[in-house]
């Protein structure tokens, strides 16, 4: 995922533009920088006037202060990365008593609102980290571990401060649970803690509880609060085929992410939505690799490789059946057409 590069279609435009030239600027004097620093994507340099006195317009009482400037940075041929600093300076400029620079927005006239006379849009660099990690959380096929590295912070955890989307996406499925359209053991957890009884309960049948009674409550109601109000506690983390409330997350999991073929039912912290297409089609693909690898063990004569997978095949499609009954027909209907698809391109793959 290091290759990747998530950007909006509004900015992907002007961010090629200004990519590409940083690097054209760069390249000019990439091996005027140390051996350490010729890999960085920005150097300036006084060569190709991207650093010194040439590179940000001058205040008017600046102007003084020009000549010597040049005179001194003349002597410094080499060139070096761009420090935050320095980055955050070329784009808003710098407001000090001492030095005052215009920056390129200003000079640009990149406005707020997008008029000729509105106020100066005012880039704040630490903003970025927490867009850019609100974006990769609603892409799910960005690992919780990818995630992390992303921000270059050891725990695991301390994304989430930087994920604003968090207590949204809880809310909208703690809704859906409420509603009682999610399945998987974990509905029995989110029962005994948030207290929810289920609307579709309350109409057909019961849903069925990892929790037997005569057990001790789970948590008393100070930490049920605690819980239902830290949407760091629960999180509702992405995972293949569905969502785990582990509150240690994928990385605690002591079944090895296996989320359909813990038990017989599942896994107790694993919940999918039956109306969710994309989901729906992974358990439908988890079932099918199971199968095809049974079937190619039984013929390699793995006996019990072969049987493991059956094992693993039956617990899959027991999570499928029991999440298709609860799908409407619409999507049933969709999901059987791909399926029937894939076949195709699969039978005509072995031809």
């Amino acid at each position: 995922m290091t290759e990747v590069v998530y950007i909006s279609p509004e900015w992907r435009d002007i961010t090629y533009y200004c990519v590409h030239t940083l690097i054209s600027y760069s390249d000019d004097v990439r091996n005027w920088a140390p051996a350490a620093e010729q890999h960085l994507l920005i150097l300036v340099s006084p060569r190709n006037r991207t650093s010194g006195a040439w590179a940000t317009r001058l205040h008017p009482s600046e102007k003084k202060k020009a000549h010597a400037r040049r005179k001194r940075m003349a002597q410094q041929q080499g060139a070096t990365g761009l420090s935050q600093a320095a980055f955050t300076a070329w784009l808003n400029g710098r407001k000090d008593p001492k030095e005052e620079l215009m920056g390129v927005l200003e000079r640009w006239r990149i406005t707020t609102d997008g008029s000729d006379d509105g106020p100066i849009y005012i880039l704040r660099t630490h903003q970025a980290r927490h867009t850019r990690q609100s974006a990769l959380a609603k892409d799910p096929r960005v690992p919780l571990l990818t995630r992390q590295r992303d921000l270059n912070h050891r725990h695991r955890d301390m994304q989430f401060a930087y994920q604003h989307t968090l207590t949204e996406q809880n809310q909208a499925l703690l809704e859906k649970a409420k509603a009682g359209s999610l399945f998987g053991l974990a509905t029995g957890w989110l029962t005994d803690v948030f207290n929810i009884r289920y609307q579709a309960q309350q109409q057909t049948e019961e849903i069925a509880s990892s929790f037997h009674s005569g057990s001790p409550a789970l948590l008393d109601e100070r930490w049920r609060t605690l819980i239902a109000r830290s949407s760091y506690f629960l999180q509702f983390n992405r995972v293949p085929c569905g969502y785990c409330v582990l509150p240690q997350g994928p990385e605690g999991c002591m079944e090895y992410m296996n989320c359909l073929e813990a038990t017989d039912e599942g896994c107790q912290w694993f919940v999918t939505d039956p109306e969710n297409e994309e989901l729906m089609s992974e358990i439908g693909e988890r079932v099918a690799k199971h199968q095809r690898i049974s079937q190619e063990s039984t013929a390699m004569g793995r006996v019990v490789q072969a049987q493991k997978y059956e094992v693993l095949t039956r617990r899959a499609e027991y999570v499928q059946e029991e999440a298709l009954r609860r799908t409407s027909q619409d999507l049933r209907e969709r999901l059987k057409a791909r399926k029937q698809e894939l076949e195709r391109d699969q039978s005509c793959h072995n031809e």
